[in-house]
Parts: C-alpha cells; sequence; structure tokens
C-alpha cells in the first residue's frame, strides 16, 4: 500500500475521532528503533467509538511494556548502544481504532491530527515491530494491516485459534496460549474428573466461536458428549439470554456446564441461572475472560463452586516498584495512568499517590515477553548482520521486514515465569493455566496447573481434586454422566435422549465385552462373576447325600442282606426235598447275580473313572447272565419234566446238577468273553453330559460303549428264552409254585426293560440316568428275592418241614405222578422222578 492508498483508509476513518480524543492519543518515547504497542486501555462504545470507562488492566498492561523497554536499555548484553522507543497507543478494544492505529504505526504517522493525512517528519521511524492486541477480533485487523508492511506483531493476549494460520497472518506471533490450549485444558478437566456428558454455552463472537467448535472436537476424542450446545449472542438481552440457558434443565443429567466466552456472557449466564433458580444445581466451568467480581455482580452463590482455567501468571520482577513509584503529577507519565492514578486516589480517598499505591497485579508477564521476543530478535538479527555492532546501520537493517520475522520466527529466550519461549510453525508459544476454584466466602484458590509442553493429560494437568469445592458447597465430586450404572451381565445400550445409555441383561451363558457387546462362552465353559471371561466347567458328580442316591443306597444294602440271608438259607436248607427240586445251585447262581446287581449299583454312584466304568459295565453285564441263565435253565428243567411225564416215565436228559451247572458256566462264558471284548474293542468311559445349554452345570457318567448293547441283547435273548418257557410252562399245577413265580419275574423284568430304555436315552441328567438303571435292576432283583426264593422260605419257617414233605413236596410228586399216571406209569416210578427231581 502507498501512502495515497494509505491516506484514503486514513481519511475514511479520521471523521468519527472528532470529539474523542482520547482514542487518538499517543504515548511514545524516541529511540534507535522503535516498538509499536496497542492495549485495550479504553473500552468500545460503538464501531470507531471508545468510552470515557478506563480499564485499569489495560493501563497496567502498557505500564508492563513502557517497563520492558526500560530494562532492555539498561543492559549491555541486548542491544548494545541501541536505544529502543516505543510508541504506544489505545484500540479501545474496537477492530476500526486498532486498524487505524495499526497503519499509523507501520507509516510512523502522527495520531494527534483530527482530518487530513499526518505528515512524515524528518524524525519520525517506522516501527520495527508491534505489542498487541488484546482480542482475536482487533488482530486479525491489526495485523493484516502491518504484514502490508512487513511488521510482525507479538500479541500477549489474543488467543483465537485462527491466528494460527500461517498463509492468512504469517507475521503474527503471540506469547499468550491460544484458544485450543485453553478449551484442551478445560477438557483435560472434564475427562480428569470422568464427567462424560456435558453441556456448552459460548459466545458468538469469532474467537469463542472457533474455541467452541474446537471444544466440541477435543471432548469427542475423549469420549465426552455435549448434551446441549448454545450460542449467545453479544447483544442478546435478558429475555433471550434466559431461554437459552433455561434449556439446561432439559439435560438435568448434564451436572457440567462449560461457558467459553467474555465477561459479559459469563455474567449474562450467571444472572439468568440465579433468576431461574439454578444456584447448587450445576457445577459451572469457565475460562479466562469471565469470573471476576462475581461477588461484587451479585453473583456469588451461582458461581460458588465455579472451576475457571485462568492465564498464568507470575510478577514481574521490580514492575509493582515501578509502577507505583510514579505520580501522577509527573511529566513523563502516561496520560492513561495519569487519569487512572488520579481516579484511584479519589476513590481511595487520598492526596498522594504514596498514601495509597495502584493496585498493579501480576497480569503484565505476557506483555513483557512480547517486548522480549521482539528485542532479543533484533539483537540476534542485529549481530548477525553487523560485525561491528556498535557502527551497525539500525535504520536499514530494520526496514528488512521479512528477514526479521525469519529471525523472530527462532528466537529462543527465558520467559518471565522461567520457562522457555520459543514460536512453533504457527507462531504460538505454548501456554500454561492455573486451575482456580471460586468460592462465595473466601474467593479464587489456586488447585492446579496445565502445561501445554506435554503430551499426555496426567503429564499436563496436576490438579489436586481435593481442594475443590464443588457445587452447592460440597467437598464431594459430583457426577456428570447419563449412563446408567450397569451390574455384571450387563450392556449397555443408547436411550431415546441423547449419548444416554441404559443396561441391558445379557443371557446367563454370556459375558460382556467392552460393555456393549454379549458374547456367548464355547459350550463347555461359563463366564465368570465378573462376566468378563469365559471359564471351563469344572465336571460335576452327584452327592452322597441326595435323596436319589441315598434311596439306591439303603435298597442296595437291604438287598445285600437279603441275598446274604438267601445264600444262608439255600446251604442251611439245602437238603431239603423243597430246595432240592429248585436246585440249589441253580439257585445259587442266581443269588450271585442278585447280590451281583446290588453292588453295581454301588459301584454306578461312584465318581466316573475308566476303571468304574468298565466295572459297572462288567457288573451290568454278568448279574443279568446270572440271574437269568438259571432262571431259563430252571423253567426249562420244569417245562421239560412235566412234558416228559406226560409221554414216558423216563428222566429227561441233562436235567441233573451237574448238567444244570454246566450248563449255566457255558451261558455265563459267553457273557464274560462279550464283556471282555467290549471291554478291549469300545469300553464304556466317563463322559459329560450337558443337561442344559444355559447352565452352568457339567455333568460325568458312564457312557456305555457299543459292546455294551451286545451283552444286553444276549441277556435280552435269555430274558425273551425265560419268557418263553415261563409261558409254555403255564399250565404246570398250581401247587407247583416256581414256574408261576418265575414267569411273573421275567415278565416284569421285560416291561422294565421297555420303560427303562426311553427314560434312559431320554433323561437330561447323570443321576437320572444312573437312578433309572439302579432303579430298575434293583426292581428286578427285588422281584426276583420276592418271587424266587421268599415262599420258599416263608413255607420252610413257618408251614414246617414235615408239613413240606409231605404236603408241598407231595404235591410235586403227587403232580409228577398224576402226569405218569395219565401216561399208564408205574406209581412206584414217582418216587425217582420225585427224588430226581
Amino acid at each position: 500500500m502507498n501512502l495515497i492508498q494509505a491516506g484514503f483508509v486514513f481519511t475514511l476513518l479520521l471523521p468519527s475521532c472528532h470529539g474523542l480524543a482520547r482514542r487518538c492519543v499517543s504515548y511514545s518515547k524516541p529511540g534507535d528503533v522503535i516498538i509499536g504497542g496497542l492495549f485495550p486501555i479504553h473500552y468500545v462504545a460503538g464501531p470507531g467509538l471508545c468510552t470515557d470507562r478506563q480499564s485499569r488492566w489495560g493501563t497496567m498492561l502498557s505500564e508492563a511494556m513502557i517497563y520492558a523497554v526500560e530494562c532492555i536499555n539498561e543492559r549491555d548484553d541486548v542491544l548494545p548502544n541501541v536505544t529502543l522507543g516505543y510508541d504506544i497507543r489505545d484500540d479501545c478494544r474496537s477492530d476500526d481504532v486498532a486498524l487505524w492505529h495499526a497503519l499509523a504505526l507501520v507509516n510512523a504517522l502522527n495520531p494527534n491530527e483530527s482530518s487530513g493525512l499526518c505528515p512524515l517528519e524528518e524524525h519520525a521511524v517506522k516501527v520495527l515491530g508491534i505489542v498487541g492486541t488484546s482480542e482475536a477480533a482487533t488482530s486479525i485487523v491489526a495485523t493484516k494491516a502491518a504484514a502490508m508492511y512487513k511488521v510482525p506483531m507479538v500479541s500477549f493476549s489474543a488467543a483465537g485459534g485462527e491466528l494460527g494460520d500461517k498463509f492468512r497472518f504469517p507475521y503474527f506471533f503471540r506469547t499468550a496460549p491460544e484458544n485450543t490450549l485453553e478449551v484442551r485444558a478445560i477438557a483435560d478437566i472434564i475427562h480428569t474428573f470422568g464427567w462424560v456428558y456435558v453441556s456448552l454455552l459460548h459466545s458468538t463472537d469469532s474467537d469463542y466461536l472457533h474455541s467452541a467448535l474446537r471444544f466440541q472436537e477435543i471432548v469427542t476424542d475423549y469420549g465426552i458428549c455435549v448434551a446441549y450446545s448454545a450460542a449467545i449472542r453479544t447483544t442478546a438481552d435478558d429475555e433471550e439470554v434466559a431461554q437459552v440457558v433455561g434449556e439446561l434443565d432439559r439435560y438435568p443429567k448434564a451436572k457440567v456446564v462449560v461457558v467459553i466466552g467474555d465477561k459479559f456472557t459469563g455474567q449474562k449466564v450467571m444472572r439468568a441461572g440465579q433468576a431461574a433458580g439454578m444456584v447448587g444445581r450445576y457445577q459451572w466451568i469457565g475460562g479466562p475472560r469471565w469470573g471476576y467480581l462475581m461477588k461484587e455482580e451479585g453473583l456469588a452463590d451461582i458461581s460458588d463452586g465455579t472451576i475457571f482455567v485462568r492465564s498464568y501468571s507470575v510478577p514481574v520482577e521490580g514492575f509493582v516498584e515501578f509502577a507505583q513509584a510514579k505520580a501522577p503529577t509527573e511529566p513523563h507519565v502516561s496520560p492513561w495512568y495519569k487519569d487512572l492514578a488520579l481516579s484511584w486516589m479519589q476513590g481511595e480517598n487520598c492526596a498522594n499517590i504514596s498514601d495509597c499505591p495502584l493496585h498493579v497485579g501480576d497480569s503484565g508477564g505476557a506483555v513483557v515477553d512480547s517486548v522480549h521476543a521482539i528485542a532479543f530478535a533484533f539483537n540476534d538479527f542485529m549481530r548477525e548482520k553487523c560485525a561491528n555492532v556498535s557502527d551497525c546501520p539500525i535504520g536499514e537493517i530494520a526496514k528488512e521486514g521479512e528477514l526479521f520475522r525469519q529471525k523472530l520466527s527462532a528466537v529462543s529466550f527465558t520467559g518471565v515465569d522461567g520457562e522457555a519461549i520459543r514460536f512453533d510453525s504457527s507462531g504460538n508459544s505454548g501456554g500454561k493455566f492455573t486451575i482456580t476454584n471460586l468460592r462465595e466466602d473466601t474467593g479464587e484458590h489456586e488447585v492446579g496447573l496445565w502445561v501445554s509442553a506435554y503430551d499426555t493429560v496426567d503429564q499436563r494437568l496436576r490438579i489436586r481434586p481435593e481442594e475443590i469445592r464443588y457445587v452447592d458447597k460440597s467437598w464431594i465430586q459430583p457426577t456428570s454422566i447419563c449412563t446408567e450404572e450397569c451390574e455384571a451381565g450387563f450392556i449397555v445400550v443408547p436411550l431415546e435422549e441423547k449419548c444416554c445409555w441404559g443396561c441391558k441383561k445379557c443371557s446367563s451363558n454370556e459375558i460382556v465385552i467392552n460393555k456393549t457387546l454379549c458374547y456367548q462362552c464355547p459350550r463347555k465353559e461359563w463366564p465368570d462373576k465378573s462376566r468378563t471371561n469365559c471359564l471351563l466347567i469344572i465336571p460335576s458328580t452327584f452327592g452322597w447325600t441326595e435323596t436319589p442316591v441315598v434311596v439306591i443306597l439303603v435298597l442296595s444294602s437291604l438287598g445285600i442282606m437279603l441275598c446274604a440271608l438267601t445264600i444262608t438259607g439255600l446251604f442251611v436248607y439245602g437238603k431239603h426235598p423243597l430246595i432240592k427240586a429248585s436246585s440249589k445251585e441253580l439257585s445259587s447262581f442266581n443269588v450271585v447275580g442278585l447280590t451281583l446287581t446290588f453292588v453295581t449299583c454301588v459301584v454306578l454312584l461312584m465318581k466316573p473313572t475308566y476303571a468304574s466304568c468298565i466295572t459297572a459295565e462288567l457288573g451290568l453285564a454278568l448279574n443279568s447272565t446270572l440271574i437269568y441263565a438259571p432262571t431259563l435253565l430252571k423253567v426249562n428243567r420244569i417245562f421239560r419234566i412235566f412234558r416228559k411225564a406226560r409221554k414216558s416215565t423216563q428222566r429227561p436228559k441233562f436235567i441233573s446238577p451237574k448238567h444244570q451247572v454246566v450248563a449255566c458256566l457255558i451261558f455265563l462264558t459267553i457273557q464274560v468273553t462279550l464283556s471282555i471284548l467290549s471291554a478291549i474293542l469300545a469300553p464304556s468311559a466317563p463322559a459329560e453330559l450337558i443337561s442344559h445349554v444355559g447352565e452352568p452345570y457339567i455333568e460325568l457318567f458312564c457312557s456305555f460303549g457299543p459292546g455294551f448293547l451286545v451283552s444286553c441283547a444276549y441277556n435280552l435273548l435269555l430274558i425273551l428264552a425265560c419268557c418263553f418257557y415261563a409261558f409254555k410252562a403255564r399250565k404246570v399245577p398250581s401247587n407247583y409254585n416256581e414256574s408261576k413265580f418265575i414267569a411273573v419275574s421275567v415278565y416284569s423284568t421285560l416291561v422294565l426293560c421297555l420303560a427303562v430304555v426311553p427314560v434312559y436315552i431320554t433323561a437330561v441328567k447323570a443321576l437320572q440316568k444312573v437312578a433309572t438303571v439302579c432303579y430298575a435292576v434293583i426292581l428286578n432283583a427285588y422281584l426276583t428275592i420276592v418271587c424266587l426264593y421268599l415262599p420258599k422260605f416263608y413255607a420252610l419257617k413257618f408251614v414246617g418241614g414235615d408239613d413240606m414233605s409231605t404236603s408241598d413236596c407231595k404235591g410235586i410228586g403227587t403232580s409228577a405222578r398224576s402226569a405218569m399216571s395219565t401216561n399208564k406209569v408205574a406209581p412206584s416210578t414217582s418216587g425217582t422222578i420225585e427224588s430226581k427231581a
């Protein structure tokens, strides 16, 4: 831009200065190199207009720049033989005023002219760089203007994220942290406290709008949901703000509310919340620009417990003394300092400033760092350009704006806070924030520190939660979450309300993965108590105290005792005709089979192992053979005797005890052979039984192998043969009772087999299978004892042996003789048949 173009711009802006001379004031000091300054000393009243209201903060910032320049001039190691000057102006927080002053500084114009162009004076020097401004909006227009003249600008407070765009703002730098760091610090606090459901209120100014958008991007990466977000216009009236703030109550579980905005936006929100009865209801979190003087504004109750992210600052060494040593009547003080001091003295009712020193504060560190950045960069630039700094053309070097900007980009020095200051590729120097907690009664308390130089949240944020008093004056951290606390075995599922989650129960055999997925465990596994891992189900067996087991044990024990009594009775009455007629030898085999039946049931109740399963298989196979082979031989013998007696007086063949025993052993040998082959080729073995999918229960039981079916088929043939001969012998005289008892026994056995097989196959529990088998064989054994042996011993014991010889036994002989007489057989033969029978 040439001078004619610049003059055109000034012509448009200058008329608004009439009647407002304060904004056109410049406070300067000549020097070999001039640094410009733009500070918010007054407040904006409208486009290009300033109010009479003066900012103590802005005034002290301008004094901090003066102090920093004076300190540089006193040093011999920085800019030797060079005197720094300054030209400080008031931008009034106005874009128009900031633009006008920026153009004036880079063109060395006199701002005191109220019309026309300010002519260049012979001693005028273009500024080397500009310190300022305080806000993103004013910095954007000011740095754009300065960049046209290749003059860099170093801000001490402008935090707007868009100013980091080097393509648009190549000459902009800042020693204050950018807004991205501010909102990241807020996000880190929320993340650290475990708040995942928050609301956001923000100003519509460009600076805060970009911050709000960046905040929502950052918290999304943390898994934090913004339930409600609303913008508040700078010019919004109380009704509009109340409507926006009132919407917070639609999301009552979002206990944390972040407010990003300036002082006025923050106060509007607090006042609306106070009017809506929100005191003690929400945990507020604010940025550096608002939350001051809340008690004075009557907002101490609603803002109590608020957590603020404040710009980190430390007192500048010597600055307080420097600022407080000035008297407003001295000629060299700035006009703004004079106005502030006089107003302060009036408010404090003191005639001398030394009696009531100004409150300086500790916010000038960033300004001092900005001045140092320009001074140190020019010092490096000058030493690089001139071998002899005492004979260096300062004026010519200062005009090389682009090269100076590059040197400023690479400057590095120790800041006021003791940390290294260096600019990154975006012109940012990082940042620190102090975390404070506002309390209604005692004001703000520092509770932590946030440093951008680190990579992780834990490193960046160092906070002391135990020192924070939260909303409603509570020392207990509130929760801000819209997810139900799900118990083990539940997953979270989305609800209709935004970012809210409920609980859904997984099936009993499913684990929970990442709280969002139900995963079914493999067939033989079951979830642990935490429902996060699948564990192998340890197979179990039934206990000895279970009712079916106790019943089986009692029946088996009783059965063994009955077998013992039976075998004893057979030997005690072994010579009695009734016992001899029923074949004591075959009965002994039969009783051994019955005893084996009861013992096998006890084996079946034991913990299944290969040995116990094979033993049980052999026991079941052999006991049936031992029971039904002798029974078959008995009924066959009876049938043959009576059939032969009807035809002849000759005794049938192979009915002697010896032949009967041999035949029984042959039947038994066949079964033993089959059982051994079964145990070798396809043995019974322990198997796992899953009663129901969805239950953490696997039972061990003995699974009978295919060979056992062959043994069962063989025993079934014996039973069927018994049935056949029992049917054939149905016409045996009624006083020969054994054949009828045998018939009842084998018929019952066949019925039991038909009933047991389907029950065994369909049983879903091991105990049901084992109990079914045990009950069946025990019942069959008891039927055999009751039907075959109980009547004999009853007769022997209660009817009497002698009577039996002449009654029952006689009946047997009589029956035989009757059969023989029918066939014309001599009576004398009957005794032989009876005795040999």
